[in-house]
């Protein structure tokens, strides 16, 4: 039940569709209106312009594509349909392509609360009812004309906008936080371990030991697995193998404070260390597994595999002729070089990381926090299930 106030109204009774044209790439006779064409793949789900592509249209298609403050386009068919772009400030000649679409609220309907409202679960639910398609999903121009929002008076809106807005502005905020906080943390540790011309080099096969433990698998029984991410970003942990939902036969066992390598792809340098609560995982026969020896720190190791320099090291010695296959032997990799310096040293390193390492983490939970509570002001503001005196509040949290 709504508020107060508040109607449910079909979305074609207080907001103009219209949809855009691709146009020709040079001027003629017929289209000599210079545009930028706006598709699908030039606007992010965070709202940036970031493409365009410069065509020709004639005035009727201009006008009727174009892309003002006033407009919410949305992505209507492929991979990407619902996604959402609203200019916050005006683009000359910008106008839609084909594939997107245009809504221009009427005057009972703000631009910035249509924007909102479309990214709402109850949006995106009723997309999902009017899109079809055997192959790439379109919507159906029945969404456009009978989506059911419910609307609340204008100057609820315009309160319930600067609510959300406010919280988007934490969100960023936030956002710029943990950036620059993880560009603080890859530079102490290119300072710490690669920058130091007083640090020894070492190949990896003087620190590690290569362990194989095959485990074979037998039926009724669940394997926890992880797979290895790309650049040193750590473990990807993967649904469990039983007999019955792989082909694999045999996996083998990583122990804790293990180096996993991922011999695939290998130019993207799929290197990990394996955590003390990673105890009882598997990983697959394309991953070599090494014991980490004395002279070394398993902790430290991890710092240098996020580094770009071993990046590079390791891409150099992928062998093959096409670049997803790329592989890397076990002895190219024990042959890379790396900043090795005394144990005592590494150790007084990792603590020093680790310092700059907690406040990236701080500035992680953070941001997750404000996105968690931006999307629930979203979901209960637009609903009216929450009215502003409440939400307010909520509000007032967000930029804290």
């Amino acid at each position: 039940m709504l508020p107060e106030g508040w109607t449910e109204v079909r979305l074609g009774d207080v907001a103009e569709r219209r949809s855009g044209f691709w146009g020709d790439d040079s001027s003629s006779a017929g289209r000599d209106r210079s545009a930028l064409i706006l598709t699908i793949s030039d606007f992010t789900y965070d709202n940036r312009l970031v493409g365009g592509r410069r065509r020709y249209l004639s005035a009727s298609e201009y006008e009727r594509s174009r892309i003002t403050t006033e407009d919410v386009a949305i992505a209507g068919s492929g991979n990407s349909l619902g996604k959402l772009y609203r200019p916050l400030v005006g683009v000359p000649d910008l106008c839609a392509s084909n594939f997107v679409k245009v809504l221009r609220p009427g005057d009972s309907l703000l631009t910035s609360y249509l924007f909102f409202w479309l990214s709402s679960s109850g949006a995106t639910g009723q997309m999902r009812s009017h899109t079809g398609g055997t192959g790439i999903p379109n919507l159906h121009a029945s969404f456009f004309n009978d989506a059911e929002i419910p609307l609340p008076p204008l100057e609820e809106q315009h309160r319930i906008v600067a609510v959300l807005e406010q919280a988007d502005r934490a969100v960023e905020a936030a956002t710029r936080h943990v950036t620059d906080a993880e560009a603080l943390m890859l530079a102490t540790v290119l300072n710490e371990i690669y920058l130091p011309k007083a640090h020894s080099t070492m190949v990896l096969g003087e620190a590690l030991q290569r362990e194989v433990r095959t485990v074979s698998l037998i039926g009724g029984r669940e394997y926890p697995v992880v797979g290895v991410a790309k650049e040193g970003m750590g473990l990807v942990y993967r649904e469990p193998l039983t007999t019955k939902n792989t082909k694999y036969r045999t996996l083998l066992r990583a122990e804790p404070w293990d180096v996993v390598v991922r011999t695939i792809t290998a130019f993207e340098s799929p290197v990990a260390v394996m955590g003390a609560e990673e105890t009882g995982y598997h990983v697959s026969g394309v991953f070599l597994t090494y014991r980490v020896l004395d002279n070394a720190d398993p902790r430290y190791l991890r710092h240098v595999f996020s580094c770009p320099p071993f990046w590079e090291e390791m891409k150099s010695r992928a062998r093959g002729s096409v670049l997803r296959r790329k592989t890397i032997s076990h002895s190219d990799f024990c042959a890379i070089p790396v900043p090795m310096p005394s144990l005592a040293e590494q150790q007084a390193i990792v603590a020093r990381i680790e310092k700059v390492e907690t406040a990236v983490r701080a500035a992680e939970a953070h941001l997750a926090h404000l996105r968690a509570l931006r999307s629930s002001l979203l979901e209960n503001l637009v609903s009216g299930r929450v009215r502003l005196p409440d939400a307010e509040t909520a509000g007032s949290e967000v930029t804290a």
